[in-house]
């Protein structure tokens, strides 16, 4: 008999584990990069940032999640150095903006790197 702390016979921190938290998160972003991505025309890229607590933004260059509840975000920030963000997914604000771009440099791809690490 399931315990009476129990969802549908699930243990509560298993059902977490199963809603794939983060990577449900990450679905949603790349389908919305996607949708982005097929309305760009001529010199326009794709631009995902995110923003620490202090303001400072980050230009995300991809993501990948480790379930149950921990984005990966690979980024650069203003000093043009790599960095790697690691967070859960109700901690994190993420831009997506359609940008011009006016200097003659191929366009930039969003990388999705699906599941990271080690669970």
């Amino acid at each position: 008999m399931p315990d009476s702390e129990s969802i549908d016979g699930i243990h509560p921190l298993e059902a977490l584990w199963r809603s794939g938290t983060a990577k449900e998160f990450y679905e949603r972003v790349r389908v919305a990069v996607e949708d982005a991505q097929a309305a760009l025309t001529g010199t326009q890229e794709i631009g995902l940032m995110t923003y620490l607590p202090n303001g400072d933004g980050l230009l995300v260059e991809s993501l990948g999640y480790v379930n149950p509840n921990l984005l990966t975000l690979y980024c650069r920030d203003d000093h043009d150095d790599a960095c790697t963000l690691m967070v859960h997914p109700t901690n994190v604000t993420l831009l997506l903006r359609i940008v011009t771009e006016t200097i003659e440099e191929p366009r930039r791809a969003l990388g999705f790197r699906g599941a990271v690490g080690r669970r």
